[in-house]
């Protein structure tokens, strides 16, 4: 019920999509140039969980900081074009996956290092399954009065942000590209991640 109505969105802007989620030694690096808070993970290429909204969006802030470019967590359009790339069926995979396209239904127990999977046609790999990802928009109950050109749904005082592309413990009916989950901004999981996006 709170992936409808269906909706047309015209992107607005040119954007670049990270193409793994953000690593745990990623992470750790905001942590050493004291740009996020800590502990450090220590978990290499795998990808940094436990993360809560307000902690993704110091890492952008920090990457922003570095580089000199702007960095940002996807609006939900943005990040549902990104995983879709270009199909229009449940997952990107098509009318079904399994667990060699994903990490998912608990096949690992966790987490594993990013990029394990196969890429899918935009170059993006683990959109479905490994760590939920945030992403900028307010959570409700529907998509009714959203932007229509890529933007975040946000409104005062949030309560949940929206998290998509489901995690490692979750079944397929959980990855699709259309579902979508609510999380408070301070909520930490381990099956909790994000990957950043660039405004181009």
């Amino acid at each position: 019920a709170n992936e409808g109505p269906r909706h047309q969105v015209t992107i607005g802007r040119a954007f670049a999509m990270g193409k793994t989620e953000i690593t745990a030694d990623e992470w750790d690096a905001c942590v050493v140039e004291g740009g996020c808070p800590g502990p450090k993970l220590g978990l290499g290429s795998r990808p940094a969980t436990g993360m809560s909204w307000v902690a993704a969006r110091s890492y952008a802030d920090w990457l922003s900081r570095k580089t000199g470019e702007l960095y940002f967590l996807p609006s939900e359009a943005e990040w549902e074009y990104a995983a879709r790339a270009g199909t229009e069926t449940p997952w990107n995979t098509g009318d079904a996956i399994i667990t060699d396209d994903a990490n998912i239904s608990d096949i690992f127990k966790q987490a594993v290092p990013v990029a394990g999977f196969p890429a899918n046609a935009f170059g993006l790999h683990d959109m479905h399954g490994n760590v939920a990802e945030w992403t900028l928009d307010c959570m409700d109950v529907g998509y009714f009065g959203v932007p229509n050109d890529g933007k975040a749904n946000v409104t005062p005082k949030c309560p949940h942000r929206a998290v998509r592309g489901g995690s490692w413990a979750n079944p397929p009916s959980d990855v699709r590209s259309a579902r979508r989950m609510p999380g408070t901004p301070t909520a930490m999981a381990p099956w909790l991640g994000f990957r950043v996006t660039r405004a181009l």
